[in-house]
């Protein structure tokens, strides 16, 4: 039986956003989707299999307007709990390989489970970015079963601060009539659509396309240049990402990116695994959003983890109760996080009285990166983390593990080698960590650290790696943040996969 992930919306949004220009879209009119400033921007990713046989690939490439691109199919195999890595132009393990210039879609099927997460950078790798790009970001790969009628954006920007939202919607295989409604800090609600869009089509939205360039002013909790938004299609189902970068820039810094909330992402329990306050010069900004059609009152419990001097202490977060779709921004400086402390490095715990999804923006030193809140009912004892870097090119990638249920749990890591600069180990298990209830660990640069996490953490040194994270009694969440050791090129995020 095949397994079908569609990262359609990820490789529309990211090789359409690259070095290739414009495409045509809906009734043949033309859609400038290089919307990231500065140009040069590029994309890769990873698909792992996280199935127990080898999987056989299949890739189906589609143009932007959901028509088959080139020869339509590629292949390739990919061994259990390994991963494949395709950098266009360079790295093309496919058979065929994809025919340059190709802008566009890609659906991936298997005969094993398998996920998938997308980069978008302007950084310079082979031919590829510009001179000066530091930015970069990662994003999920979406499966069939996050398609809805429905997608939700927590934060929306428009110029403020100089930072600004892109919209990126897609038809989920069939055709779709798509709207956008905005709904901002200072009470304006706008809708821009609806728009028809054919299977597989993309179409990009952006707030000033309705609401221009108003004054922003500064206070967040009512200027209109913040809010959240939520995607509707009154036929087919949708998925959708977003990207946050700056209004203005050439080169770019930096760009943020996730996927939105379906509705089967939307929970009254939400887990958030990484939460900063000025932790190594870094701090987070929670924004939960009201996923339903009625009020709902919104609690959160901050709680520290190792190795921050916080650990294990909680701080209760203000209570809020929001309107439908409207959004909620926690953040240090504005006194709503129980005293959550400085310096402290944490994890979070969002309830709400109806469905609410959560977004987690994290800043610092000019570096930017974004993930998504998980649903505490979707979480299960064993997470899969496509591409775990270990000093690989100068890049190191640290895994936040959350524990979701009410007793202590231990878990255990196998990284999967795909690349490394030495000896290929294949395979090393690390040693069970443990995670309290409710409370979260960092696995960081592991090879440093071979008396926790066994002597065979050294083997892994200049490596990357495909990851299985398995709990041995409660449910778990991941979240993997990328990090250049040189601190100059920006931070990347993505959400690890619960599997079974």
């Amino acid at each position: 039986m095949k397994r079908r992930l569609t990262i359609a919306l990820t490789l529309s949004l990211l090789l359409a956003l690259g070095i290739y220009g414009a495409v045509l879209a809906q009734g043949g009119s033309p859609i400038d989707l290089n919307s990231l400033p500065g140009g040069g921007w590029w994309v890769s990713w990873q698909v792992q299999n996280v199935g127990t046989q080898t999987a056989n690939l299949q890739v189906q490439a589609l143009g932007a307007d959901g028509t088959t691109f080139g020869s339509g199919t590629a292949s390739a195999t990919i061994d259990p709990g390994a991963g494949l890595t395709f950098i266009p132009g360079n790295l093309n393990p496919l058979s065929p390989e994809l025919e340059p210039g190709f802008i566009g879609s890609a659906v991936l099927s298997a005969d094993q489970p398998i996920v998938a997460i997308g980069f978008v950078q302007n950084n310079q790798v082979f031919d590829l970015g510009v001179p000066g790009g530091l930015a970069g970001a990662a994003y999920q790969g979406v499966s069939g079963d996050d398609a809805g009628s429905t997608v939700a954006f927590p934060l929306v920007k428009l110029d403020w601060a100089g930072q600004s939202t892109t919209l990126y919607i897609q038809a989920a295989g069939a055709p779709a009539s798509v709207s956008v409604t905005y709904r901002m800090n200072d009470g304006t609600e706008v809708t821009d659509g609806p728009y028809d869009l054919d299977a597989d089509e993309m179409k990009v939205f952006t707030p000033s396309d309705k609401l221009g360039s108003p004054a922003c002013g500064s206070d967040a909790a009512s200027t209109p240049c913040l809010g959240g938004a939520v995607a509707t299609s009154t036929t087919g189902d949708i998925v959708g990402i977003f990207t946050e970068h700056p209004t203005v820039a050439d080169p770019a810094p930096f760009v943020l990116s996730t996927k939105g909330f379906g509705p089967n992402d939307a929970g009254t329990t939400l887990a958030a695994p990484i939460i900063k306050n000025d932790w190594v010069g870094r701090t987070t900004g929670l924004t939960v959003q009201n996923a339903s059609t009625s009020q709902v009152t919104v609690n959160v419990t901050f709680t520290g983890a190792p190795p921050a001097a916080c650990a294990g202490n909680t701080y209760a977060g203000t209570e809020v109760t929001l309107d439908p779709g409207k959004s909620y921004v926690y953040f240090p400086t504005l006194g709503n996080m129980g005293g959550f402390p400085s310096n402290c490095f944490g994890s979070a715990t969002i309830t709400g009285t109806g469905p609410i999804v959560a977004t987690v923006n994290e800043s610092g030193a000019n570096k930017k990166t974004v993930y998504s809140a998980f649903a505490t009912a979707n979480a299960t004892k064993k997470v899969a983390v496509p591409l775990v870097k270990e000093d690989w090119v100068n890049r190191t990638t640290g895994v936040a593990l959350q524990n979701v249920g009410e007793s202590s749990t231990n878990v255990t890591c196998t990284y999967n080698v795909v690349q490394s600069q030495g000896t290929n180990p294949g395979s090393v298990t690390l040693t069970s960590q443990t995670i309290p209830a409710g409370g979260a660990i960092a696995l960081y640069r592991v090879w440093t650290n071979p008396g926790q996490y066994g002597a065979d953490a050294a083997k892994l040194e200049k490596s990357f790696s495909a990851v299985i994270c398995e709990s041995d009694s409660e449910n778990i969440v991941a979240i993997a943040q990328e990090a250049d050791l040189s601190g100059q090129f920006d931070i990347k995020n993505y959400e690890g996969f619960n599997i079974q």
